[in-house]
């Protein structure tokens, strides 16, 4: 199922009356995500926050025609990674606040505004600009996501530059910064925002999906020359029903850990581990990188 099915909006794309969807709210059976859209109760339940943020701007924008999405909103159209969505759908600011759905969007500025284009009948700022505006707004290892993704899928780095360089906007050296790091073998956006924090912190650059000799695995991250390799911890895989693949927790944890053990004894390299959350904030990040004996040179400039 298309991510866009589960949307519950009267008149549009459900038989249900708006009576029936408020009664369903009151009882917990659906969820409301925006003025006059819902969700079922147990599928909302099951997403990740980028698929929630997609919906939220799914619902904007097929109850305002006239919007376009922008910015982390179109870049989830796209389908790119984004490590951290907008809670609010992100649009092309219009001449008047009331053109974008009053105070349920974030409205974004341009310069020089793109012409949309058409992405499952919806308007939105084109791929390789979504990822420019991205790379100048956004903090460097939050960039790196949507660039990592747009590389990943064929996309080109001298494309985004000639881009950048035919606009004249703020944030335009972070952007080329982030444009010159981005990686199109990052898994994630996960991984993507820990190797950004990584750079920011003035660690060695990583490589990315370092393969392990002898066997088909990878490790999200590894710096081969200090023997240490390097993973994301991510909740995701211990409960979402689409990475347990029907096994418990305490399975997937046994699994990992004879994973990390066979590779140890291939490569005599040692593991370091974290969270998305330790990657976000970046001191616990930080810590279990030098507990691991990386070594942290000067800082670099954001």
């Amino acid at each position: 199922m298309a991510i866009g099915e589960l949307l519950l909006i009267p008149g549009l794309v459900t038989d249900w009356t708006a009576r029936d969807l408020q009664r369903g709210a009151e009882r917990g059976t659906v969820e409301r995500i925006a003025r006059g859209a819902y969700v079922d109760r147990r599928e909302w339940l099951r997403l990740r926050e980028d698929e929630r943020a997609l919906l939220r701007a799914l619902a904007h924008a097929r109850r305002h025609p006239g919007a376009v999405l922008s910015h982390t909103s179109a870049a989830l159209l796209h389908g790119l990674p984004v490590a951290i969505p907008s809670q609010l759908p992100e649009v092309l600011r219009r001449r008047s606040q009331h053109d974008l759905g009053g105070s349920a969007v974030r409205a974004r500025s341009s310069v020089a505004p793109p012409a949309a284009v058409e992405v499952d009948g919806i308007a939105v700022v084109p791929v390789e600009r979504t990822v420019v505006d991205l790379a100048a707004s956004l903090p460097f290892r939050e960039a790196l996501a949507p660039l990592d993704g747009y590389l990943g899928r064929g996309g080109s780095r001298d494309a985004l530059h000639d881009l950048l360089g035919g606009l004249r906007i703020r944030g335009a050296r972070r952007a080329e910064m982030a444009i010159e790091h981005a990686d199109g073998g990052a898994a994630n956006g996960g991984e993507s925002l820990s190797r950004g924090t990584v750079i920011e912190l003035g660690f060695p650059q990583p490589e990315v999906q370092m393969p392990v000799e002898g066997s088909a695995h990878k490790t999200d991250l590894g710096w081969p020359e200090f023997l240490l390799r390097g993973e994301l911890d991510g909740f995701q895989k211990y409960v979402d029903p689409r990475y347990t693949e029907g096994r418990s927790p305490a399975q997937i944890v046994f699994a990992e850990k004879r994973r990390e053990d066979g590779i140890r004894l291939l490569t005599g390299h040692r593991f370091v581990r974290w969270t998305f959350d330790d990657a976000l904030r970046a001191h616990p990040l930080r810590r279990a990188l030098l507990r691991a004996g990386l070594p942290q040179r000067q800082r670099r400039t954001r």
